[in-house]
């Protein structure tokens, strides 16, 4: 009994108070709406000659709506509580208007009462909508990527091609919205602006090109870029996005895909035989294996590595001696002490030809090859500039990477490493 005399004493103060219906069964609860509706930049009130349609809708419903002669809007039939709706606006010269709103609650003071389930409610609200009039164009707009050059790292937008995505994340700047409207007033949102305008295109050679009118005047564009080769996709919002028609070109540059630094993996010197001088083969084989498949930069550093090639051997004593090897030359194309730099995938593979490296005199006197070659040292290693294949950015001194690995230099056979 005491749950029904509540239950009955909440019903009576609803209806006193204007929020229920004399004849409404109970648990029935309604709303309502009129307002207005204006240009979004002029403030004006568009009136009725100027709107085409005003519609609610819910479900597969739709709620009747008419239109005043000065513009005003009433919907005669009622949405019910908690249901989700959709406004739909037409109007002659100005952006279609589409707007999806949650459903509404009944009034709070019902809400918290446990006689909501008995009581019957009727909310009249009054709601104002803004349009947007598609005379206002933003204008053309050009947009260039750019990716760093892969060899000399200045920026550049050549041979470069993927997707761009400009994608809306905010009414026009020149809407009058909320900020225009008094504390209790409800604003319709346009969302047809923010979830159908997103413009999506491919592009070659870093240009992009936004006709007239394709954004929105106004509106805060966040910047996707994304499926160009060997780069991180880039995604520019607020100010470092676009505001159709604030500018009219703009410039993104591209980083490169992060990826792991070219490192020595393997080194098979310790493993190195010394030759003898009388080898007619390339021996005192040295492997270098990295992370990567590699190639060597530059066009001269097989001859500059014949260059700084050196070998030891054992004193010969008497009137015999050891022959040194040969002076170095200026032709690029002959390795005239016998050294030899192959590249082979992920391998750098360094050797030396006694027979070819070997002078045949000392001194204008006639020389015999040593018996045994006691080190090869290639003094060149330490010059070579190695970089994965096609991929200049990622290039490095050997000589560093050696020197992580604990090695001053490359030599057969060598009597220590870390490896």
């Amino acid at each position: 009994m005491k749950n029904l005399f509540a239950g009955l004493a909440v019903l009576a103060m609803l209806t006193g108070a204007g929020c229920g219906t004399d004849d409404a069964p109970a648990g029935d609860h309604k709303v309502y709406f009129v307002g207005y509706v204006y240009d979004g930049t002029s403030g004006a009130r568009l009136a009725k000659s100027s709107l085409t349609s005003v519609q609610i809708l819910y479900g597969d419903k739709a709620i009747k709506v008419d239109i005043e002669d000065d513009g005003r809007f009433l919907s005669r039939d009622a949405l019910p509580t908690w249901r989700d709706y959709t406004v739909k606006i037409e109007a002659n010269g100005f952006r279609s208007f589409v707007s999806y709103n949650p459903g509404i609650d009944v009034p709070a003071s019902v809400a918290m009462t446990a006689g909501v389930a008995q009581a019957a409610t009727t909310q009249t609200l009054d709601f104002t909508a803004y349009l947007f009039p598609v005379s206002l164009k933003s204008p053309a707009l050009a947009l260039t990527v750019m990716v760093p050059d892969a060899t000399t790292s200045i920026p550049t937008s050549s041979m470069v091609g993927g997707t761009i995505r400009l994608r809306p994340q905010s009414l026009s700047a020149l809407q009058i919205s909320t900020t225009m409207a008094t504390p209790t007033s409800r604003i319709w949102i346009n969302d047809e602006d923010l979830l159908t305008q997103t413009v999506t295109k491919t592009f070659t050679d870093g240009m992009v090109a936004i006709d007239q009118g394709e954004l929105v005047y106004g509106v805060a564009y966040e910047v996707a870029i994304f499926d160009v080769a060997d780069h991180q996709p880039l995604v520019a919002t607020g100010t470092s996005g676009i505001i159709a028609g604030q500018v009219t070109s703009k410039t993104f540059t591209l980083v490169r895909e992060q990826r792991d630094a070219l490192t020595i993996v393997a080194n098979d010197a310790m493993t190195c035989v010394s030759p003898a001088g009388t080898d007619t083969t390339y021996t005192a084989r040295v492997t270098l294996t990295f992370n990567a498949d590699v190639e060597v930069f530059g066009t001269t550093y097989r001859e500059d590595f014949d260059n700084a090639l050196s070998i030891s051997a054992p004193l010969m004593t008497g009137t015999t001696y050891n022959c040194p090897l040969k002076p170095t030359g200026a032709d690029v194309t002959q390795q005239e002490r016998g050294s030899r730099v192959e590249v082979s995938g992920r391998t750098l593979v360094f050797s030396f030809n006694p027979s070819i490296g070997l002078a045949t005199t000392y001194s204008g006197i006639a020389c015999v090859p040593p018996p045994v070659i006691t080190t090869v040292n290639y003094s060149g290693a330490s010059s070579l500039l190695v970089q994965p294949v096609g991929d200049p950015a990622r290039r490095r001194g050997l000589s560093q990477m050696l020197i992580e690995k604990g090695m001053s230099s490359v030599t057969c056979p060598m009597r220590s490493s870390s490896f």
